[in-house]
């Protein structure tokens, strides 16, 4: 029995799996189907790129701020000061030290990275672009940037709203590298969506205007 940092009074019973029981149909998978991380004995590791071919490579990734509408309306007048200009760079700061966050990812020399907001319904989209020439993808960078982003709009906000919430933070696009490029709207435009589905394209309504671009006029 061990105690797993669960909250006091609570005790979590851990069953200890040996090595050589755990993970015993890896093995058996195909490289695509095995998380990249971990060995065939379940074990965390670092994956070793050095073979692969350096090439250009892009990412994208989004998220959500959930805030009241006054808020939204105030985000360039706060006690802090502007939160976008504070949060683009949070952003930009976060992806080049993505493997700082990420234990197991691997340091890229970023070419480029940008953070944009858009004010939408009760809140703010987060959106990421990041660039770079190696070895592995910048999924990983494109998501911290999209991360950092919003917990700065947090942190600048949480004087008038501590309820704020972030969340639905996923890539939406990536390119370059042996498995291919990647569309979030592709796959999901894919999908087999009637007129009449709550989720069809054509029932969602219009998302808000856009936020200002820094250093622009904002009403």
């Amino acid at each position: 029995m061990l105690r797993c940092g669960w909250p006091q009074g609570v005790v979590h019973r851990c069953l200890v799996v040996p090595n050589s029981l755990r993970f015993s149909g890896a093995s058996k998978l195909s490289e695509e189907e095995r998380f990249s991380h971990l060995s065939e004995d379940g074990r965390a590791t670092m994956v070793d790129v050095s073979t692969k071919p350096v090439t250009r490579r892009e990412a994208g990734a989004s998220c959500f701020v959930r805030l009241r509408e006054d808020v939204v309306e105030r985000l360039a007048l706060l006690p802090k000061g502007d939160a976008f200009a504070v949060a683009k760079i949070a952003g930009i700061q976060a992806a080049k030290r993505t493997d700082q966050w990420i234990p197991l990812a691997h340091p890229l020399p970023l070419d480029h990275v940008d953070v944009e907001f858009e004010r939408v319904r009760d809140g703010v989209m987060v959106r990421s672009s990041v660039v770079c020439v190696a070895r592995t993808g910048a999924e990983m960078e494109a998501l911290v940037a999209c991360s950092a982003a919003a917990l700065a709009l947090y942190d600048m906000v949480k004087a008038v709203q501590k309820d704020a919430v972030i969340s639905d933070l996923q890539v939406e696009r990536k390119s370059g590298g042996r498995s291919g490029d990647y569309r979030r709207d592709r796959v999901e435009n894919d999908a087999e969506l009637t007129p009449d589905d709550p989720g069809s394209v054509d029932n969602k309504e219009p998302v808000g205007r856009p936020v200002p671009l820094l250093g622009e006029g904002r009403r």
